[in-house]
């Protein structure tokens, strides 16, 4: 596929989540941090280990109220690049924890997505793994559950 086309899918999944359709079977993801940071960093994980974390967020987050409702994280691209076979995309991540409103997460990342042929191949994250690490210190969410297979 053409840059502009895998561009054009990146938007898509972070608009509406990942769709298994979209990444390959052997799938590898994989959040790129210095180890003591955060419990999966630099680990590979599957589709099945990304696609449970997304369902969890779902359940455990809200939108924000100073947008439209939803479920889950609301992710808002600040730019976005697309060379070969690699696509590269800015967010902001910002959601409600719905067991406790006024527990609000707001995390940077950026996310490198490779492709093989019009599918997903590899996703690499870097986000700020501390701040990561301190939202959820006192929680035992379904989102931690699936990303580090407890």
């Amino acid at each position: 596929m053409s840059p502009q086309t895998n561009k054009e899918l990146v938007l898509s999944m972070v608009a509406t989540v990942v769709s298994p359709e979209a990444v390959t079977d052997d799938f590898e993801f994989s959040i790129q941090a210095d180890p003591s940071s955060h419990a999966a960093a630099n680990r590979v994980l599957t589709r099945d280990t990304l696609v449970a974390g997304l369902a969890a967020t779902k359940t455990t987050f809200r939108h924000p109220d100073d947008g439209p409702a939803g479920d889950g994280l609301r992710q808002t691209v600040r730019s976005i690049t697309a060379e070969d076979d690699r696509v590269v995309v800015e967010t902001v991540a910002e959601g409600v924890l719905k067991s406790d409103p006024s527990r609000k997460l707001k995390n940077h990342g950026v996310f490198v997505y490779e492709f093989r042929g019009d599918k997903v191949a590899r996703l690499r994250v870097y986000e700020d793994t501390a701040y990561v690490t301190a939202f959820w210190k006192d929680e035992n969410s379904a989102i931690s559950a699936a990303v580090n297979g407890s």
